[in-house]
């Protein structure tokens, strides 16, 4: 078979000598890119550096890394600490390991957190600042290791010594042998039909295929049934494959079943599986031995919409030997891998990749610190109510709230023309390629309101004093246009407070940063800046997120600066009010995505939108808490060289953190528009037992107890407005298919401030949606079966919300001992504690630092309208840090 091509962008040209002996590789919560970088670079010496939460990880790294490579003489790991979201604690860590380091070192920064990301690789752009292929991150998508001037490693990934049993080991995952490997391996050998049921028939039939068409394919691997020991009972089984598949570092779980049927109910648990032992990375492809279009993925997305876009493959025995004829084909179907995008066209930027001293010094203190706290409004709430959700008890505040209509890409009007051109904006309207703005959505300076004179805008908490050797701002002359009071030009953005008596404020900061998963970050960024203007980066994934988002930034800008109007005023004219007051010329993005994984590509873009967008005398602030890694070290050394500060905010404490000059205080709540965020769900205004559908739902989900506890959060939660959401797939009148996999999904959400408590209690005994004897029954799913309903409602709240979503698993203390339901629940998320404790709570807030804690749902085992409850609910309502 010829091989096919694995790049298409320029290669980098090779290192002299091959580059340091020694490999420092940051280590987070998915290993396999950093055995991969160790596997690739082949040093002889290999440091992981790891936070407490990895440490485990990071071990077996080092061991499966010296296993698979001989080369590797010496590997230690170095613990970076629990502070991994301090740049002073990483930088003090970091200083350590740099006074080891006494020779030529390599870094890869795929791991770690974004700060120790940020930090290490500016601290070795400061040691090596021409050594860019010395600085490589792993770009999954294209399978590449880009280096931090924008070409790739000319050999690729090296990935010829990986085995499954390693990839899994490196994952925690001991496999081992199944009970039917022997003898489908036998009737491979021999051919001898009676040696297999019908089942392990089917099964052994898949194998041969695979085993058939990736024959001598370099980098290949077929395995028959291999099972998943259970952790704390080796020698039991927590879940097994019936084949697997795999081609260089991507592994494909094959499952069979004889009833197309049984397919819909075993997608999510043996999704989640296959990522549990294999990563990110790992596939699933369900064959099965009905007609086409029996079953297929849109079959999926149907009964469970959050499997939409998942990766998973439906084929019958026949399509897939018929549509997979050669090892091509299986490769190209199963195993995709895209070539590195070239990058678009940046602006011109002539600047070096290297690391110059700053074009300015750093201003005194930080620009992104907290201001003091705005003065209470009527209701006594310091933190400003969500744009978007009801107040009061379930009703809208003045009417239902309304999203800021989409732009017309319509011509510019004449009265937007006749402006000077130093008023005009000079990017496209909203950031975007060929859309002008429509008058509609432009500031009005020279338009006052009919019956009353406009205030000026509520200044923001003033800014920190800036630093001492710069200049003092010199005096404005007036200009000549809009009387005051009335909104900024597009041109001129409000950088500063209202003229009054007393010294000049500090211009307020221009802030720029990336777009990532969670909008939570982009909003608590904005929130704990307040810039004179935001301006985004984005990618293509994050481009379809831009119109809700420009909308949400306006809204939390308003809402933090002016709270006792954002309380006030008719969520039917907040869009007419935060045009009339210059808000949506605050929010810029880019002209056209980045390439997420050139860091090149990014920094040059952050340049030129920083030079375009600053103010004369305006700090600047890169904030890197949402974005890929390559993004946040793109936007760091742009600030860096412009003389900026580079922060990143803590979605789970609001503390933060500043490169220059460490933790700067906490933010208060940003205003967020949970209709938006919460996709898949609508506001409940009463009791979920009123809501809810009473054929197939009601039986798959505890409603009383959800009721009972949502009762509790509200009384817990006093002086906080609470809301509650409902998953749209469980109300009366949803269709029938994706009932049955509402409990795998969060039933309701409370959102309170800028946190979200998901509720969940799966039944024990519910509905399964194939059939016996052409009916629906009612089945025990066990507790493993439990336990994955409740981690994957988690694991939903989690993509939706990141650290400032919690979930919360309710259970019956008669509905079965809870115990075996956690081991498993601390399995999947990869837990470090012992997980013995029915009413298990989370640590302390400001210790969680793993991924995986956020990921893992908190049980509560207690009946309505207990103490028990009651205090349960106190203990995980007081980490969310209201």
């Amino acid at each position: 078979m010829e091989r096919r091509p694995e790049h298409s962008h320029t290669p980098a040209p090779h290192d002299g000598g091959g580059g340091p002996d020694t490999l420092v590789v940051l280590a987070g919560t998915s290993p396999t890119p950093a055995l991969l970088a160790a596997l690739t670079f082949t040093p002889r010496r290999l440091v992981l550096v790891h936070t407490a939460d990895t440490a485990r990880r990071a071990a077996r790294i080092v061991a499966t890394a010296r296993r698979l490579c001989p080369r590797i003489e010496v590997a230690r790991r170095f613990d970076i600490g629990d502070d991994a979201f301090d740049f002073h604690a990483v930088g003090a860590r970091f200083t350590a390991l740099a006074a080891d380091l006494q020779r030529d070192w390599r870094l890869c920064y795929t791991g770690g957190t974004k700060v120790m990301s940020t930090h290490a690789v500016l601290r070795h752009v400061e040691r090596f600042p021409d050594r860019h292929r010395w600085r490589s991150y792993l770009d999954a998508t294209s399978e590449t290791l880009r280096f931090t001037d924008g070409s790739f490693h000319p050999g690729g990934i090296d990935s010829g010594a990986l085995t499954v049993d390693a990839l899994a080991a490196v994952h925690g995952v001991d496999l081992r042998p199944g009970d039917q490997a022997a003898a489908q391996e036998a009737w491979l050998r021999r051919g001898r039909a009676a040696d297999l049921g019908s089942g392990d028939m089917a099964e052994a039939r898949v194998l041969a295929l695979f085993r058939r068409r990736l024959a001598g394919v370099p980098g290949a691997e077929v395995l028959g049934n291999r099972v998943m020991p259970d952790p704390r009972a080796p020698h039991a089984s927590i879940g097994d494959f019936d084949l697997i598949v795999r081609y260089r570092h991507r592994v494909l779980c094959v499952e069979v079943k004889r009833d197309p049927s049984h397919i819909l109910d075993a997608a999510g648990w043996t999704l989640t599986k296959a990522q549990r032992a294999f990563g990110g990375a790992a596939r699933v492809l369900f064959v099965h031995e009905g007609g086409k279009g029996d079953c297929s993925v849109e079959h999926l997305a149907a009964y469970d919409p959050e499997l939409s876009g998942a990766p998973l493959h439906v084929r019958s025995l026949g399509e897939l030997a018929r549509d997979f004829p050669s090892a091509q084909h299986v490769i190209d179907g199963f195993f995709p891998a895209a070539p590195p995008r070239p990058a678009a066209p940046a602006p011109p930027d002539p600047a070096a990749l290297h690391l110059p001293p700053p074009a300015a010094p750093p201003p005194a203190s930080c620009p992104a610190a907290p201001g003091p706290a705005r003065p209470a409004g009527p209701g006594g709430d310091t933190a400003a109510p969500s744009a978007a959700e009801p107040t009061g008890g379930g009703r809208p505040a003045r009417g239902p709230a309304a999203a800021d209509p989409a732009p017309r890409a319509s011509a510019v009007t004449a009265r937007v023309a006749a402006r000077p051109a130093s008023a005009r904006d000079r990017t496209p309207a909203h950031g975007l390629p060929s859309l002008s703005r429509p008058a509609r959505c432009a500031p009005v300076p020279d338009r006052p309101a009919p019956d009353r004179p406009q205030r000026p805008p509520t200044a923001p908490p003033a800014a920190p004093a800036p630093c001492a050797d710069t200049p003092p701002p010199s005096p404005r002359a007036p200009a000549a246009g809009p009387e005051r009071g009335a909104a900024p030009a597009s041109g001129d953005p409000a950088d500063t407070a209202p003229p009054g008596d007393g010294p000049a404020p500090a211009p307020r900061p221009l802030l720029i940063m990336g777009l990532g998963g969670s909008r939570l970050s982009v909003l608590a960024a904005v929130r704990a800046c307040l810039p004179a203007r935001a301006v985004l980066l984005f990618t293509r994934q994050s481009e379809k997120e831009l119109s809700a988002l420009d909308s949400a930034v306006r809204r939390a800008l308003f809402a933090a600066e002016d709270p006792d109007s954002f309380r006030s005023v008719n969520r039917r004219r907040l869009a007419a009010r935060l045009r009339r007051d210059g808000y949506p010329d605050r929010v810029k993005f880019a002209e056209a995505a980045v390439d997420s994984a050139d860091v090149a590509d990014v920094a040059a873009r952050a340049r030129a939108k920083i030079d375009q967008y600053r103010p004369a005398r305006a700090p600047v602030v890169a904030d890197i808490t949402t974005g890929t890694k390559a993004m946040s070290i793109g936007l760091a050394l742009a600030a860096h060289e412009r003389g900026g500060c580079i922060t990143y905010v803590s979605p789970l404490t609001r503390e933060v953190y500043c490169r220059t000059h460490g933790p700067v205080g906490r933010h208060s709540p940003a205003a967020v528009e949970w209709r938006l965020l919460l996709r898949g769900y609508r506001f409940l205004s009463g009791t979920l037992a009123e809501a809810i559908a009473p054929d197939i739902a009601a039986r798959q989900v505890d409603a009383p107890l959800i009721d009972a506890a949502a009762a509790e959060v509200r009384a817990l939660a006093a002086g906080h407005e609470v809301a509650a959401w409902v998953d749209e797939t469980v109300t009366a009148g949803a269709p029938p298919l994706p009932q049955y996999s509402a409990p795998q999904r969060p039933t309701v959400v409370l959102t309170v401030a800028d946190r979200a408590l998901g509720l969940s209690a799966p039944r024990r005994t519910r509905l399964r949606y194939f059939t016996s004897g052409g009916a629906h029954q009612e089945q025990d799913v066990g507790a493993g079966g439990w336990a994955h309903d409740v981690f994957a409602s988690a694991a939903l709240l989690n993509v939706r919300c990141g650290t400032a979503g919690t979930t919360l698993a309710l259970h019956r203390p008669g509905d079965g001992d809870p115990r075996r339901a956690l081991d498993l629940i601390d399995w999947f998320s990869w837990w470090r504690g012992t997980g013995h404790d029915a009413d298990d709570t989370a640590p302390p807030a400001d210790r969680i630092t793993g991924h995986e804690d956020t990921r893992r749902p908190r049980v509560v085992s207690a009946d309505p309208g207990t103490p028990r409850l009651r205090a349960a609910l106190a203990a995980h309502l007081s980490a969310l840090r209201l």
